[in-house]
């Protein structure tokens, strides 16, 4: 369905309309395109070790001919019990991915955005989304099922604020969100979602995966038209069937409400990091495998994206991680999030 998407509710309105039917917003000035900076070179070239000067302003080195590692490629942000990496991967030119973390003396908040590689720019979307979307989850004050729907919202908005006035296929991003009521015995986690994003927790009893995939494939095992073989021999089989983005047509996340009264972790990622360990046992495996006494959270999601990258890093990798409990002496402080830290670089799916 073309149209243009109210940047304030969601609704869909007719390409030449100037006001939203639902909410009156105005629908008629037009988004800028976002500017891409000039890339710096602040080390000689990665791959040569040519002068920086033979770095050209959109990262090629003239020498070799190495595209250099960008700002985005690797991301850190580490808060102590909870941190995320997002990571470039080892096939794309960009990462598309973006997570973001925060806590106040409340809730603490995980979300992961994962752009959308058959759309332009989809690294705008899911920056734009996850930056949004982690404040209204840190600001508001609405019960926590609420307040999933108002930072989708929000991140729905980022996304067409960010999008081109003329665009042929306008940026979008998948959304997952977690949100952890702090101090409460047993912890209460919200999880939202639209896409393939995911939210697991994982603990010595084991693994549960607390989000379902929005996918074409899903939606035919629901519906039970059609056998599993059927199914994933469609080329539409894992295609998502909700996102963010000006063309979405439900911005509405699933949300899920689980209590835990045990030691163990919240892991939010991307598909770059779970369709290396699809099976439930091989994620739990991985996670046991990895984690080992001691290890600080941050170390553990980059032994996670590691991981992702051995096994071939076809998609960028972004996985957002909490350890529970979070005692009074390693709970957060209250702050809201700083922007994520470029760390070292790696080297360039589908769809999300």
């Amino acid at each position: 369905m073309s149209g243009r998407t109210c940047t304030t509710c969601g609704e869909i309105a007719p390409d030449d309309a100037n006001w939203c039917e639902a909410c009156g917003n105005d629908l008629a000035t037009p988004a800028e395109a976002p500017a891409e900076p000039a890339y710096v070179a602040t080390v000689p070239c990665v791959s040569c070790n040519a002068d920086m000067a033979e770095i050209t302003d959109d990262g090629w080195c003239q020498q070799c001919g190495t595209k250099q590692p960008a700002p985005g490629d690797h991301v850190v942000d580490d808060q102590g019990t909870f941190a995320v990496v997002s990571d470039r991967g080892r096939k794309h030119r960009t990462n598309e991915d973006a997570g973001a973390v925060g806590a106040n003396d409340q809730v603490l908040a995980l979300v992961v955005c994962d752009g959308v590689s058959s759309t332009d720019d989809a690294q705008h979307a899911s920056q734009a989304a996850a930056a949004a979307a982690v404040q209204v989850l840190l600001d508001s004050g609405s019960p926590a099922g609420a307040r999933l729907h108002e930072a989708a919202l929000a991140a729905q908005r980022a996304v067409v604020d960010a999008t081109p006035a003329v665009v042929e296929t306008p940026p979008s991003c998948t959304f997952v969100a977690a949100l952890v009521a702090l101090g409460d015995e047993p912890s209460k986690i919200t999880i939202g979602w639209l896409g393939d994003s995911r939210a697991y927790w994982s603990a010595d009893s084991g693994t549960r995966l607390l989000t379902q995939d929005h996918t074409w494939a899903i939606e035919q095992r629901m519906i039970g038209a059609m056998s599993p073989e059927e199914i994933e021999a469609d080329e539409r089989a894992h295609s998502i069937t909700r996102w963010l983005g000006k063309d979405a047509l439900d911005v509405t996340p699933e949300v899920v409400e689980i209590s835990i009264d045990e030691p163990g972790f919240l892991v939010v990622c991307s598909d770059g990091l779970w369709n290396y360990a699809e099976p439930l046992d091989e994620f739990h495996q991985l996670i046991s495998d990895t984690y080992a006494p001691g290890i600080e959270i941050v170390d553990l999601a980059e032994k996670l994206v590691t991981f992702a990258n051995d096994a071939g890093g076809h998609d960028n990798i972004t996985v957002a991680l909490a350890r529970f409990p979070l005692t009074e002496s390693d709970s957060p402080d209250p702050a809201t999030p700083d922007p994520a830290t470029p760390d070292t670089a790696l080297p360039d799916t589908s769809e999300s």
